[in-house]
């Protein structure tokens, strides 16, 4: 019997489409470290996406397109969350000019704000996944599968 698995690159080509826009490529050791760090976020998923083979950088399942984005997604928000929290940038902020203090301020800002929505974005795209992957059907039933 022949098994599909779901390759990390799959997940890592999507992560870095959505990343390319803002930052240099990110090396495999630390995608990885992103997506290990998705996948715990990822807590409706409907697969067993926490059994992971690291050693052949994959899943022991097929994920769909769906899920593949939401891990994707996941660990941009994962990068977003490194970049603005960054302590670099927090000591140019300690800098006595005034323009180049109000400067980074308010791109410390941006970035917070733009992390906020991508969380609310990938939040509402769990949502989704969860109610479309609900048995509804069985509910009527009484089987709420708990």
């Amino acid at each position: 019997m022949y098994m599909q698995y779901t390759t990390f690159s799959e997940i890592y080509h999507l992560f870095l489409k959505n990343l390319f826009q803002t930052n240099i490529a990110i090396a495999d050791d630390m995608m990885q470290t992103f997506l290990v760090m998705a996948v715990t976020k990822f807590y409706n998923c409907t697969k067993d996406i926490k059994s992971l083979d690291i050693a052949n950088a994959r899943f022991l399942s097929v994920l769909d397109i769906e899920e593949q984005n939401i891990i994707a997604e996941w660990m941009v928000v994962n990068w977003m969350e490194r970049t603005v929290n960054d302590i670099t940038q927090m000591n140019l902020l300690l800098n006595d000019n005034d323009f180049k203090h109000y400067s980074e301020e308010s791109n410390l800002k941006q970035k917070s704000e733009r992390l906020d929505r991508m969380r609310e974005k990938v939040s509402q795209d769990m949502v989704v996944y969860g109610l479309y992957h609900t048995p509804f059907n069985k509910w009527a039933d009484g089987d709420y599968d708990v």
